[in-house]
């Protein structure tokens, strides 16, 4: 560790030697005009550019992703869809859009959006009329058991959908004589419903058509849930349904209804004080263990979810003392609730500090940006204590909530570090100057966010290896759509720190194809945008831009760590731009490798964070303000 601790500073005093900057190949200008002829699918409040005004009156560069007024995209209807700032969708729409307008001088088409809740249809509208609960079509006693538990075995490791104890009580009661019990159940129906709905999702996505095996339980429960007024006064069933309800809406790409019911179940936590450190005493030892397990499964879900979104979180890391859960049955349950809790609080700083209010590139951003990474790198030694990556051709198999935990983990980085790489990008576009200054500072910066961007690939290859792949819940499609993104951007802006990228980006393909042959139609969407993301943007790549090896067609798989010395030499040519150990680049010196296999270490992280060089970066906001005034482009 200190070796290579060692090796970072020596490569960042080397890269200093070398005038604190690398090039970058920049596009042709010509045809870089932004203005495009004809109407635009991405508005704002001001224009129907996706961009806004530089920021250059008060001397400061922004986060290219939550400068200026609000953005919107619009459906061919003219429906408006407000694009969130640390959204991966959002994103993948914004430089859809950029890249689009830049070549072509028009809009994106609106067609091929496939914007929230259209790709699987419930055949409902949402008009709520008195359902009453019935029993045709429900499954057989033994057959819920079953669904049940597979519904925990996808879930039950990091979410608390339903307290087993007591559902597996009431299941057995209900199923004396069902046609009577039905009108009784209550809540525990409805969670029923929809626990059922989840089990046979996971068990089978493929259909002949958009209805997912299992959709018609869940559509109706949704007609059944009644109104806040009703479900607040049982604060943990509630929250545990309205979690899963929230969960599955989420898998279906109903983004906004989903946020909207753990919005709901956020609420009734804070009005039955869950938030807080309840004493023991207040509720039966169980109950409380219960409350516990329902609002940091709550807290997990909101956090992660509204990320997603790209919208702020309904609550502060600050305002909240509520003690963890335990698990005396399983020491393992409580590292995974402990480390998901703390990345989610992580998320939250990453939000807060580098997409809220502080977001101007200037001292404080960079002071906040390793406030950030500090915070992420704490997680990292427990995280490498109990959720270890097995080491290649290890007898040991990566395992589903160790593939969960370090992808979480990784997104969290992404998500911090990938403004940098989507202001680069726009620059690049942008520019009429053949070639663009990096400094070590940011360089270093883009290098962790392709870093776990790779790293984020060879573990859901661990994990499709292992058919461990989740088909249906969206956290391992998001983390594949992640890396993709941030590959497709690093091919143009940062060849010189990732060794074929097309490879990678080969491996993120072959992921996504999976989750469609299974069935997954949010899936097959995500993928088709990420493909034509990559041809947009192949046409600002310059000659020499793209790396050896890299033909740009043909299926490759990702590059594997090598197993023995035999292979050092194709390792080695991946490793010397993939590592933090090494930064690419004309005139650097070669420094050791490090293997793509082990995480990002919390020591290594620190260091990143402390060799973050406010003057350096500052220098480059200046250098971007003057090339954003002398072409008049406005800024994202």
């Amino acid at each position: 560790l200190e070796r290579d601790n060692r090796a970072l500073r020596q490569q960042h005093e080397s890269s200093e030697d070398h005038d604190n900057c690398v090039y970058a190949p920049s596009p042709v200008a010509d045809g870089l005009d932004s203005t495009a002829a004809g109407g635009n699918s991405m508005l704002t409040p001001q224009s129907a550019s996706m961009f806004t005004d530089s920021a250059a009156t008060d001397g400061n560069m922004v986060n290219p992703l939550t400068t200026g007024p609000p953005t919107y995209i619009a459906d061919r209807t003219g429906k408006v869809y407000y694009l969130g700032h640390s959204s991966t969708w959002s994103l993948t729409m914004r430089l859809l859009e950029l890249t689009h307008e830049t070549l072509y001088k028009c809009p994106f088409p609106a067609g091929m959006q496939r914007l929230d809740s259209t790709i699987y249809d419930l055949g409902w509208d949402g008009t709520r009329h008195t359902v009453m609960p019935g029993v045709a079509g429900l499954p057989s006693l033994d057959h819920s058991l079953f669904l049940m538990n597979v519904t925990k075995f996808h879930t039950g490791l990091i979410f608390h959908l339903f307290d087993e104890k007591t559902f597996v009580a009431r299941l057995y009661e209900f199923y004396r004589d069902p046609a009577e019990n039905v009108h009784t159940a209550g809540l525990w129906f409805i969670q029923f419903l929809v626990i059922m709905a989840l089990g046979k999702a996971f068990i089978g996505l493929r259909t002949n058509g958009e209805a997912l095996p299992g959709a018609n339980l869940f559509l109706k429960a949704f007609m059944m849930l009644p109104d806040y007024c009703c479900l607040w006064r049982e604060p943990s069933l509630s929250g545990e349904l309205l979690c899963a309800m929230a969960l599955y809406l989420q898998c279906i790409d109903w983004r906004v209804s989903a946020h909207n019911m753990i919005g709901q179940a956020l609420r009734i936590m804070f009005v039955h004080g869950y938030h807080t450190n309840i004493p023991r005493g207040t509720f039966e030892d169980s109950a409380l263990e219960r409350s516990r397990k329902v609002w940091w499964t709550v807290f997990n879900l909101e956090r992660q979810m509204s990320v997603l979104m790209g919208i702020p979180s309904g609550v502060s890391n600050q305002d909240i003392t509520a003690s963890l859960p335990s698990y005396p049955e399983s020491l393992n349950r409580g590292a995974t609730m402990a480390i998901h809790v703390k990345l989610s609080q992580a998320f939250g700083i990453v939000v807060d500090k580098l997409y809220g209010q502080d977001s101007h590139v200037n001292a404080k951003f960079v002071r906040n940006a390793q406030k950030v990474l500090q915070s992420v790198a704490g997680v990292a030694p427990e995280l490498t204590d109990h959720f270890p990556i097995p080491e290649e051709g290890s007898l040991n198999g990566i395992s589903r909530d160790t593939g969960y935990m370090n992808l979480l983990y990784h997104q969290c980085i992404m998500v911090a570090t990938r403004p940098f790489l989507v202001g680069l990008i726009i620059r690049r576009i942008r520019s009429e100057n053949p070639e663009i200054v990096i400094p070590s500072s940011i360089r270093l910066l883009l290098q962790v966010c392709i870093d776990s961007a790779k790293k984020t690939i060879h573990i859901l290859q661990a994990l499709q290896r292992q058919q461990l792949l989740e088909h249906f819940l969206p956290f391992d499609l998001e983390s594949a759509i992640s890396a993709g993104v941030i590959m497709c951007m690093a091919a143009i802006v940062a060849p010189f720190l990732v060794e074929s990228p097309r490879h990678y980006l080969e491996g993120v393909f072959a992921i996504l194809a999976e989750m469609v042959e299974k069935g997954n139609l949010v899936a097959e969407a995500h993928k088709n945008k990420l493909e034509h993301l990559e041809a947009l943007l192949s046409e600002f790549q310059t000659p020499g831009s793209a790396r050896r090896g890299d033909t740009g067609s043909g299926c490759h798989p990702v590059p594997e760590p090598a197993e023995d010395d035999d292979n050092g030499e194709e390792l080695m040519r991946d490793g010397e731009a993939a590592g933090l150990g090494l930064i690419g680049g004309e005139g650097l010196g070669h420094v050791e490798p490090w293997d793509l296999t082990h995480d990002i270490t919390a020591s290594q992280l620190m260091t990143v964070a402390s060799t973050l060089d406010v003057n350096g970066m500052l220098d480059w906001v200046g250098f971007d303000l003057a090339m954003d005034e002398s072409n008049n482009h406005p800024t994202l």
